[in-house]
C-alpha cells in the first residue's frame, strides 16, 4: 500500500512539474511526459483490449523492467565495493 501511494504521488509531481505535454521537441525547456505519467494519464482514457490499452501496458512492462535492471547493476556495484572496501 505504501509503495502504490509513493509510485502515484511521484508520478503526479513530475506530472505537474514537467508540464504534461505528450509531444516531446529537442527543446529541454519546453514540457514533456514521462513514461510513468503517461500511463497514469492515458490509461483511463483507452478501450480495454484496444492497441492503445496495450501499449500502454508494453511502456509500464518497459519502465519495470529498465527499473529491475537498474537496480539488479546498483546492488552489484554496491557489492563489489563493500567488499573491496571491507579490507581497509
Amino acid at each position: 500500500m505504501i509503495g502504490m501511494g509513493r509510485a502515484v504521488g511521484e508520478t503526479m509531481i513530475v506530472l505537474m512539474a514537467t508540464g504534461n505535454t505528450p509531444v516531446m521537441e529537442m527543446n529541454l525547456f519546453e514540457g514533456l511526459r514521462t513514461l510513468a505519467a503517461n500511463v497514469a494519464v492515458e490509461m483511463p482514457e483507452s478501450e480495454v483490449g484496444g492497441s492503445h490499452y496495450r501499449v500502454l501496458f508494453l511502456s509500464a512492462l518497459v519502465l519495470l523492467l529498465f527499473t529491475f535492471v537498474m537496480n539488479t547493476l546498483a546492488e552489484l556495484i554496491r557489492q563489489r565495493l563493500r567488499k573491496k572496501y571491507s579490507s581497509l
